[in-house]
């Protein structure tokens, strides 16, 4: 599937057969208005930011399911926000 940029340039858009795990993400992109676009870019973001594991130091720290963060290298556990881990700041 292709499209054209702004400027003209032929763009390739991912398929959802070739890559389904981010298919969600690219039509997220291509929908809706502008401000509900920034406000999901913006969440996105802060969630996939790298974290720093409060317990052993490593940059391995993410989130499990929505609420749940977890350090794979020292099993640290911890209930927080959905995006970020406010209490960890």
């Amino acid at each position: 599937v292709h499209a054209l940029c702004r400027d003209g340039h032929a763009v390739h858009l991912v398929c959802q057969e070739l890559y389904p795990n981010i298919y969600d993400f690219v039509a997220a992109a291509y929908k809706y208005g502008s401000s509900v676009r920034k406000k999901y870019g913006r969440a996105l973001r802060l969630l996939k930011k790298k974290r720093q594991c409060p317990s052993c130091g490593s940059m391995r720290f993410r989130r499990e399911v929505s609420g749940i963060w977890t350090c794979p290298m020292c099993s640290y556990r911890l209930a927080d926000g959905a995006y970020d881990t406010p209490t960890l700041r």
